[in-house]
């Protein structure tokens, strides 16, 4: 088995799986109170103002 990080082959990536890393980690931050609920607002609009996407509910 090749284990080499370069021959296992993955899928591009879409904006929505970006868009999805990137909320994530925003909560991830907001959770662990790396940033204040004023900030996630503002980075999780313009993210999604940025990528054209809206939030899933």
């Amino acid at each position: 088995m090749n284990s080499d990080p370069e021959s296992i082959k993955q899928a591009p990536l879409t904006n929505g799986d970006l868009y999805r890393r990137q909320m994530a980690m925003l909560k991830s931050f907001l959770e662990h109170g790396a940033i204040s609920l004023e900030q996630y607002r503002t980075s999780a609009d313009g993210l999604t103002r940025k990528m054209h996407l809206q939030p899933k509910k």
